[in-house]
């Protein structure tokens, strides 16, 4: 890893423990790809979705203000129901299911929390789970 970037792992619920990364690195940028994205675990568990995807976004976009540091959120194509495709940045999401209502509001959040960000609608590759139990992410 290139001496410039800095890597630690925590959970990210662990507010304190976030806020202090911020104050020792003080980082110029963040892209935040962490998330909640086994569709079927959110649907039967939307506060741990809810807690993970909207909330860890929520404290990120307020240390980012806090610490002026421009903000990378990857998001998901699932914000939308599909019908349409060719979707537009301008195109009201319009999600199916649990993660992609909880990406839809963290993407409300940081559009209206930072100025300096970019959110980037990644398409959800799916795949059936190595363990054999729901359709998730790929690669988990």
């Amino acid at each position: 890893m290139p001496a410039d970037v800095n890597a630690v792992q925590f959970d990210l619920r662990e507010h304190d423990k976030l806020h202090r990364v911020f104050d020792d690195v003080r980082p110029h940028a963040v892209i935040h790809a962490a998330a909640m994205a086994n569709i079927d675990f959110c649907q039967s568990h939307p506060q741990e979705a809810e807690a993970v995807n909207v909330g860890v976004t929520r404290q990120l976009v307020e240390l980012c203000k806090l610490y002026d540091s421009k903000l990378v959120f990857c998001s998901t194509d699932t914000v939308f129901d599909g019908v349409k495709g060719m979707y537009a940045e301008s195109d009201p999401p319009d999600p199916l299911n649990i993660y992609g209502e909880t990406k839809a509001r963290a993407e409300r959040i940081v559009q209206q929390g930072l100025d300096n960000s970019v959110i980037a609608r990644l398409a959800l590759v799916m795949a059936s789970s190595r363990s054999g139990r729901g359709i998730h992410f790929f690669g988990g």
